[in-house]
């Protein structure tokens, strides 16, 4: 049930970013998927991608999201590495434009990169900076947690 109440997170994230007038969004919707789920929740908003390459690349993460990130806490830490490679030249997931992709990814890894030490963090480091960065987009937003803390110093 973890995963439902990420994802229904991830929902009121982007309803909230887009400002979207459709806020009526259930988990009966996403029941064929998250890619049907977020274009019946989302329609007609930016966050489902601009263009055909950026609305591929959605689709792609959240198909990832579906398929290779299980319920629950990540326990292999290379599905974060992927996510960190995929993230060394880019903002967002998608390109240089947040997405609704950006939004499930970090709900669902969120309190894991959390209980990271900061050694760790350091071997996905473009993943933090990512998701730093998307935290500070939903600062105000009363479905965020505590920050993820960051050092700038060696601290071992």
């Amino acid at each position: 049930m973890k995963d439902a109440a990420n994802l229904m997170r991830a929902v009121a994230s982007a309803h909230k970013y887009s400002k979207s007038k459709n806020k009526k969004a259930c988990l009966d919707d996403f029941k064929e998927g998250l890619c049907p789920g977020f274009e019946f929740a989302l329609k007609g908003s930016e966050l489902l991608g601009v263009g055909p390459v950026q609305k591929a690349l959605v689709r792609q993460w959240l198909q990832f999201k579906e398929n290779v990130m299980s319920p629950g806490p990540i326990q292999d830490t290379s599905t974060l590495q992927i996510i960190n490679t995929s993230l060394q030249d880019r903002t967002f997931l998608t390109g240089e434009n947040i997405s609704v992709a950006d939004f499930v990814i970090y709900h669902s890894i969120e309190a894991q990169i959390k209980d990271m030490t900061f050694q760790e963090r350091e071997s996905v480091v473009h993943l933090v900076r990512w998701l730093v960065n998307i935290q500070t987009l939903l600062s105000s937003s009363p479905t965020s947690n505590l920050p993820v803390l960051l050092s700038r110093t060696m601290l071992y």
